[in-house]
């Protein structure tokens, strides 16, 4: 309801009273910021999970898949895709540039944010099956967990997509697709170890990693001012 409220009365106040967007460059480095502090959550939630019971080889394990995971996730969004999306808002109409900034910027950096926390209750829930749980190493992470690393991965891939899409206007198949097989794996990793199931997970991000880096990369858009020849 609160997000139906932020976004139905954005979406008014806009109508009535658009407003300028006076500098892209600060502009963007706040959202860079905002997906720092959620992929540090993720190296925050290490620490909780592992609490004093870092001597143990296993629960080390799985606080360096941990890092290995919120990496993945920073390079995801840091190593190309924040630089297009911030050219295409820089080069934009006024206009243009406004429905960029609410739409790509405020509305779909959501699904990301909110992919990493969940991300992160899953990387918190493994060291906690870890700590805790008689048989760790045999010990399943059981659905909710498995849900929280896999399904957050996949919500934050399908908003780096939407955040693409409405930003240069061109879709891209790899996020997406990426997105699917994180679902996919939900059924066999419920079953795996926990750690096995956060090492699935690290292969997926940085496999992810890989076909995007090899795909080709998307064009923003030509400034307002400059013709297409």
């Amino acid at each position: 309801m609160a997000f139906a409220v932020d976004v139905g009365g954005a979406r008014i106040a806009s109508g009535f009273s658009p407003w300028p967007l006076r500098s892209v460059s600060h502009f963007t480095e706040r959202h860079r910021l905002v997906l720092i502090i959620a992929v540090g959550e993720s190296l925050i939630s290490i620490g909780i999970g592992a609490g004093a019971e870092l001597r143990g080889w296993l629960v080390l394990l799985a606080a360096l898949l941990g890092f290995a995971a919120a990496a993945s996730l920073w390079r995801l969004y840091f190593d190309r895709f924040a630089s297009v999306i911030e050219r295409s808002l820089e080069g934009a109409s006024a206009a243009r540039r406004a429905t960029i900034a609410s739409d790509a910027y405020s509305l779909a950096h959501f699904p990301m944010v909110a992919g990493i926390m969940y991300v992160a209750f899953g990387i918190e829930q493994v060291l906690a099956t870890l700590i805790h749980e008689p048989d760790a190493h045999q010990r399943p992470l059981g659905l909710p967990g498995t849900v929280a690393l896999y399904a957050g991965g996949a919500l934050y891939l399908v908003g780096r997509a939407l955040c693409l899409r409405l930003a240069t206007m061109h879709a891209t198949l790899a996020p997406l697709a990426g997105a699917a097989v994180l679902l996919l794996l939900i059924a066999p990793a419920r079953l795996l170890p926990a750690v096995v199931a956060l090492a699935l997970l690290v292969l997926a991000l940085v496999a992810q990693l890989a076909v995007e880096w090899r795909w080709p990369r998307p064009a923003a858009p030509l400034p307002a001012n400059q013709p297409a020849g």
